[in-house]
């Protein structure tokens, strides 16, 4: 029974590199509807049914997604995915956030529903620009409190429910794609495990505690950057309500000027300082999607939902500098090893050493220079080749940065967000310098992660850089030859 896919063919959809795994994606999106509640389920293939037998592929796709708050977080991630075909793009693109189809008197409903009587100190005001906006699982509902403007976030009518629901769906289609993974010669990765840490992630979405919580942690963190706004939190908050200040702007996407100077802001505010921060846990956001960037009047970022955020702690960024640093003086033992200290579980040794010989032989032969898409290619390797399995944390941090490429690019594609980090990671170092002769050598708690004899063996070691480096290029040559036989 093919459910959703005999309606919606995802052949056109699925980007050429992904071509051969277009039935299992299929299967996987029959399986998931598959085992939503009967009612639920009848829903969406009526809804799809009704549709004009015209309808473009990716029209229906975001229809479905729209209605199921797992796909519209996924819809979310991927939107500025640059492998994707255009017209899906832009159509993801509008789940980043769209306007309600609730009326005022429904948002007054929900409110009430939720607070009781409402406040003398809130007036809402629904019909202020940008009006009433929906996410994945909440709505954004304009207000005035105490005269100020502000907005209330509220979790949409019956998304616990439906959460709950999918949640266990995903799960499942985790176990079905284990089951598939000869037959449709998927990548080997522990897919069930996968979906249940996307699983545990996403109920963060629905616990607005949790986000008021990052609110404050992120008010705290980009204290002394003027260029960041992060919204005030206001009263009243509960668990399922969020009182905040209304920050006004344009999706940094929709920009008209200045686009290079917010490219470069993003970058700056969402990877280089949580990489480069001296805190012992360093606060990042997850869900960093256009929708929740703001380019605001006053020519700073405002970042919004802080709903999905984790922290990196200090030993996690001291390994990634390391695999950077191996990187450099082509020393692949040195990453494997950085690898191996981050994974949650044991790697499959021969092939991890294979993935970061690849690693730093994509960087000598100059095919990648060292930054984010080497590193997260890296990541990436180890999870499918070797089998390594990430901390929650550093997963959602792929992710971010999945999300932050496209969003950058589609800014200002001529950012150069490995420069910018780079940049920011020498300012750092200049100004940890006075401290380093007071230092113990294998130190590494500084902003740049980096211990003086880290220093030392990068200076100490470039005779036998040298020598790796011509060892490997003469390997690859030996490698070409061989291949041409």
């Amino acid at each position: 029974m093919g459910l959703i896919t005999d309606i919606l063919d995802l052949t056109s959809l699925i980007p050429k590199q992904f071509g051969a795994h277009t039935r299992a994606l299929s299967n996987a999106l029959d399986h998931f509807v598959g085992r939503l509640p009967t009612q639920r389920r009848a829903n969406l293939l009526s809804e799809q049914a009704a549709m004009p037998a015209s309808t473009h592929p990716a029209i229906r796709l975001v229809t479905l997604m729209h209605a199921c708050p797992v796909l519209h977080k996924l819809g979310q991630v991927i939107a500025r995915d640059r492998r994707l075909d255009p017209t899906l793009a832009n159509q993801l693109q509008t789940l980043e956030a769209r306007l309600s189809l609730l009326t005022a008197d429904d948002a007054r409903r929900l409110i009430s529903h939720e607070l009781g009587d409402i406040p003398e100190s809130i007036q809402l005001t629904p019909d202020e620009q940008p009006g009433i906006i929906e996410g994945s699982v909440a709505v954004v509902i304009p207000a005035r409190i105490d005269n100020a403007p502000s907005v209330l976030k509220l979790l949409k009518p019956s998304v616990t429910d439906k959460l709950e629901h999918e949640l266990l769906a995903l799960r499942d289609v985790g176990h079905y794609l284990d089951e598939q993974t000869e037959l449709h010669r998927l990548p080997r990765i522990d897919y069930r495990d996968t979906f249940d840490q996307v699983a545990r992630l996403l109920q963060h979405e629905v616990r607005f505690d949790s986000e008021q919580a990052h609110l404050e942690k992120a008010a705290h963190t980009y204290r002394h950057s003027p260029d960041v706004h992060i919204p005030a939190l206001l009263e009243p908050c509960t668990r399922r309500l969020t009182a905040m200040e209304r920050v006004d702007g344009v999706k940094v996407t929709d920009a008209a000027t200045s686009r290079r100077s917010i490219a470069e802001r993003i970058t700056r505010a969402l990877i280089a300082h949580p990489i480069w921060s001296d805190d012992d846990d360093a606060l990042f956001h997850a869900d960093p999607h256009a929708g929740n960037l703001i380019a605001t009047p006053d020519d700073t970022l405002g970042i919004l939902d802080w709903s999905l955020a984790a922290t990196l702690d200090r030993e996690s960024r001291q390994r990634i500098v390391q695999m950077v640093i191996g990187a450099v003086t082509f020393d692949p033992a040195r990453i494997a090893c950085s690898i191996a200290a981050m994974a949650a579980n044991t790697p499959v040794e021969p092939a991890l050493r294979n993935v970061t010989e690849n690693a730093v032989a994509r960087f000598r032969r100059g095919e990648q220079p060292i930054g984010l898409k080497w590193l997260t290619q890296l990541l990436d390797d180890a999870f499918i080749h070797a089998r390594v399995r990430f901390a929650p944390e550093l997963t959602m941090l792929r992710k971010a940065l999945l999300t932050l490429d496209g969003v950058v690019h589609d800014i200002d594609p001529t950012c150069n967000a490995d420069g910018i980090i780079a940049g920011l990671g020498l300012s750092q170092f200049a100004g940890e310098w006075w401290t380093r002769p007071w230092s113990t050598p294998w130190n590494r708690n500084h902003p740049t992660h980096v211990s003086n004899a880290d220093l030392a063996a990068v200076m100490f070691s470039a005779p036998a850089t040298a020598t790796r480096y011509w060892m490997g290029l003469l390997g690859d040559a030996i490698g070409n030859v061989n291949s041409r036989k």
